[in-house]
């Protein structure tokens, strides 16, 4: 079973620009994600951990969008 998962507003900074005083620090962003997960196996077992973590992927998201410089 998949569906799409939303996470509306994560709020991160990034180094991003083309100008020089645009990377010189990072800069806010707001980020809407729409994701398609699987779900199958969380909806059989009804347990937690088979659950798709949106704390975790937002974690993941922020790290690699902080480490990156556009």
């Amino acid at each position: 079973m998949k569906t799409t998962m939303h996470i509306i507003g994560l709020q991160l900074e990034a180094v991003i620009g083309c100008y020089d005083w645009e990377r010189d620090r990072p800069q806010p962003l707001s980020l809407d994600l729409h994701l398609d997960v699987d779900t199958q196996i969380a909806s059989v077992s009804d347990a937690i951990s088979d659950a798709t973590d949106y704390a975790k992927i937002s974690a993941q998201v922020t790290k690699l969008v902080g480490e990156s410089r556009f």
